[in-house]
């Protein structure tokens, strides 16, 4: 994916959830593994009765050889496209995706950070504006120098 293509989508979520907090809209903290949380770590969201704005921390790979791939994610979830409750949402996220491995040169290993974008579907236990439990699926794409990485995440987290 182009880097002025994500750095455009980053930008545009990050400016749809500067504006002011109102009453109907709560701040979150979750923990877990999946899109919504950067491959194993963490999430702050903005959530309202139907929609989860998020900006997430956390590694998607690790190797003995060229260590951890962490990164930074964006994304956005919508509920009450499916039914008219709050529990099951769709998502768009922009972020890391994984990694990739080169040589340089002298032949040393090199690790490289791939982002890209994905989808994701997600079932909120108790709602998306409430503390519990998240699961779902998450599809993640994103094109490196030498890869391209396809991959498909199980979530799974709690929102506090």
């Amino acid at each position: 994916m182009n880097k002025k293509i994500l750095v455009f989508f980053m930008l545009l979520i990050v400016g749809q959830s500067t504006y002011t907090v109102n009453a109907a809209e709560d701040l979150k903290l979750g923990l877990g593994l999946g899109a919504l949380y950067s491959g194993v770590g963490t999430n702050v969201a903005l959530t309202s009765d139907n929609d989860m704005k998020y900006a997430s921390l956390g590694c998607l790979a690790y190797s003995s050889n060229y260590g951890a791939s962490c990164g930074v994610g964006l994304g956005w979830v919508k509920t009450g496209l499916i039914n008219n409750d709050n529990k099951q949402g769709l998502g768009l996220y922009l972020g890391i995706v994984g990694m990739e491995k080169e040589f340089d040169e002298l032949l040393n290993k090199k690790r490289n950070n791939v982002y890209g974008g994905g989808i994701s579907y997600n079932y909120y236990l108790n709602g998306i504006n409430n503390n519990g439990t998240v699961v779902g699926v998450g599809y993640l794409y994103g094109s490196g120098k030498e890869e391209k990485i396809n991959s498909v995440l199980l979530q799974v987290g709690y929102q506090f």
